[in-house]
């Protein structure tokens, strides 16, 4: 019989750093028109959240799907007919 070896796993933690970044407005354009002023930059808010929105989606990972184990069939307790692959089953060994 054959020993299993089991591998450990290392698991690596990830730093992460934050920048903060400071932003200047420019104003352009000096007086007059500011309705007109405040639509264009909400409209551009509205078209950068969409893009980080988007930017998001797309950054994110496809989760796998994780296969489902198939139960091995035990053969009953009165009948001595063992499944295949019970010899190298763990659960019955010294069965």
């Amino acid at each position: 019989m054959r020993r299993r070896r089991r591998r450990r796993r290392r698991r690596r933690r990830r730093r992460r750093r934050r920048r903060r970044r400071r932003r200047r407005r420019r104003r352009r354009g000096g007086g007059g028109g500011g309705e007109k002023k405040e639509e264009e930059e909400e409209k551009k808010k509205k078209k950068k959240k969409m893009m980080k929105k988007k930017k998001k989606k797309m950054m994110k990972k496809k989760k796998k799907k994780k296969k489902k184990k198939k139960k091995k069939k035990r053969a009953d307790k009165q009948s001595q007919v063992k499944p295949s692959g019970a010899k190298n089953c763990r659960s019955r060994k010294g069965k």
